[in-house]
C-alpha cells in the first residue's frame, strides 16, 4: 500500500494528499455537486502497453488482431503474427528489432502516405488483403485439356464425405487407413481435401475405384466416409449464361501472337473466346484478325487497347557461362526463368464489332428472332423477307 501511495504522490509532484486531489470528504447529499473525477484527477497517463493497444485497435479495426487479414478473426487465425510496427510477419511488436523505441510508441491519428513515410511503409504493403479485390469472376472455355482432365477424374476418383463432421481427419490419416482396409499400395491412392470433412479419393485404376464404390462407405478415424461418384457439378453453386455471340475484328496484333490465349487478354473476364475466324468475307478483312466470342455484355468490349508481350529472358555473359559450366552441355537451351524485372513490348490495337447475335428473348418477341437485329450486323429487312 505504501508503494502504491508513493506512485500516486510522485505522479502529482508529491505535494498533494489524496484528500486534496479528490476534494476532501463530502456528505452523501453533496456528492452530485462535485466536479467529475477526470477534472479533479487530470488526464489519465497511458503506459507504453496501452499505447500499443490503441495503435492495434486503430490499425486492425474489423480485421484479425494477429495477422490483420479481413477474412477471419483471431480465433480462427492459422497465420504467423504480423508486427504492428514494421508490418512484417513472424514476430510481434514487443519483439520488433527493426523499429527503434518500440516500447514507447504512442498512438496518433492516421496521416496520408504522401506526408509520412513511416505511415506509408506500414500501410501500403504489396499484396495486403486490404488493397486486393474482394471478389473476382472469370469465364473459362471448355478446352480439350479440361475435357480430358474431367474424364480422367471421373474414371479414377470418388468423393468421400464424413458422416460425423465433428471429427478432425487429415489427408494422411485417410490415406493410411483406406490403404490398410483395401490392402493396396500407397502409390495407388491419392487423397485431396476438397473442403471441410470432404475428401477426393483418386485411385490408380478405374477397376479399384468401381470396387470401392460398391462398398458405399469406409471406416476412418472413428467415423465413416460416405462414398459417391465425382461429377463436374460437384462444388458448383449455380449456373450462369452468356447470351451474346460477337464477331470482333482486331487490328494491330503482331503475327507471332495470333492465338486464342493471347487474344483473350483483350476482353473482359466474363468472355469466352470461341475460335479464330479464318474465313474472310471482304478484301479489307485480310489485314485484321477476326474472332468469335461469347460474352455477357457486348458493351464491355473496348474500342482501343494495348497488348503487352513479354520479351525473351536475357542472361548476362557471366550467367550464360555459369549455366553451361554446371550442365556441361553447350547444345542445351537456356532455361526460361526470369531473373528479375519482366520487360514487355507494347502494341497498340483497335477492336471493331462486326456482328452481334443476341440470344436474350424479350417477352413479346418470338424466340427465333434476334433482338434489335438492325444493330447486330444482320439486316433488319432480311428477317421480314424471310417470313414473307
Amino acid at each position: 500500500m505504501q508503494a502504491a501511495g508513493r506512485r500516486i504522490h510522485d505522479r502529482d509532484g508529491g505535494k498533494k494528499s489524496i484528500h486534496d486531489r479528490l476534494g476532501g470528504k463530502v456528505s452523501f447529499h453533496d456528492r452530485d455537486a462535485r466536479a467529475p473525477a477526470r477534472e479533479r484527477l487530470g488526464e489519465r497517463i497511458h503506459s507504453s502497453t496501452s499505447s500499443l493497444i490503441q495503435t492495434l485497435r486503430a490499425r486492425a479495426g474489423d480485421r484479425c488482431f494477429k495477422c490483420f487479414a479481413r477474412d477471419h478473426r483471431i480465433a480462427q487465425c492459422r497465420d504467423p503474427p504480423r508486427c504492428l510496427l514494421c508490418s512484417k510477419s513472424g514476430h510481434k511488436a514487443r519483439f520488433c528489432l527493426a523499429a527503434s523505441g518500440a516500447g514507447s510508441v504512442e498512438w496518433r491519428p492516421a496521416v496520408k502516405a504522401s506526408t509520412a513515410r513511416s505511415s506509408s511503409e506500414m500501410e501500403l504493403i504489396p499484396g495486403d488483403s486490404e488493397h486486393r479485390p474482394a471478389w473476382v469472376t472469370v469465364c473459362v472455355a471448355r478446352t480439350g485439356a479440361i475435357r480430358e482432365a474431367e474424364w480422367d477424374v471421373q474414371l479414377h476418383s470418388l468423393v468421400g464425405v464424413q458422416l460425423d463432421a465433428r471429427m478432425r481427419l487429415s489427408c494422411e490419416q485417410v490415406h493410411r487407413e483406406v490403404m490398410q482396409q483395401l490392402r493396396i499400395l500407397g502409390y495407388a491412392l491419392d487423397v485431396v481435401l476438397l473442403k471441410s470433412a470432404t475428401f477426393l479419393l483418386c485411385f490408380g485404376q478405374p477397376a479399384q475405384r468401381n470396387v470401392v464404390l460398391g462398398r458405399r462407405s469406409l471406416a476412418v478415424g472413428g467415423t465413416r466416409l460416405h462414398l459417391m461418384p465425382w461429377t463436374r457439378q460437384f462444388g458448383a453453386k449455380a449456373t450462369s449464361k452468356l447470351k451474346y455471340r460477337v464477331r470482333v475484328c482486331i487490328e494491330g496484333v503482331p503475327a507471332h501472337a495470333v492465338d486464342i490465349d493471347t487474344i483473350s487478354k483483350l476482353f473482359s473476364a466474363e468472355t469466352v473466346i470461341d475460335r479464330i475466324d479464318t474465313e474472310k468475307k471482304r478484301e479489307e478483312e485480310w489485314a485484321c484478325i477476326y474472332v468469335w466470342i461469347t460474352t455477357k455484355d457486348p458493351d464491355s468490349i473496348a474500342i482501343e487497347g494495348t497488348l503487352r508481350l513479354e520479351e525473351p529472358v536475357e542472361f548476362s555473359e557471366e550467367e550464360h557461362n555459369e549455366f553451361f559450366m554446371r550442365l556441361g552441355d553447350a547444345d542445351m537451351d537456356l532455361p526460361e526463368v526470369r531473373p528479375g524485372v519482366a520487360t514487355l513490348l507494347d502494341y497498340e490495337v483497335m477492336l471493331h464489332i462486326d456482328e452481334v447475335w443476341d440470344f436474350t428473348t424479350p417477352p413479346s418477341s418470338p424466340s427465333w428472332k434476334s433482338y434489335d437485329s438492325d444493330i447486330s450486323g444482320i439486316p433488319a429487312d432480311s428477317l421480314a423477307s424471310g417470313c414473307s
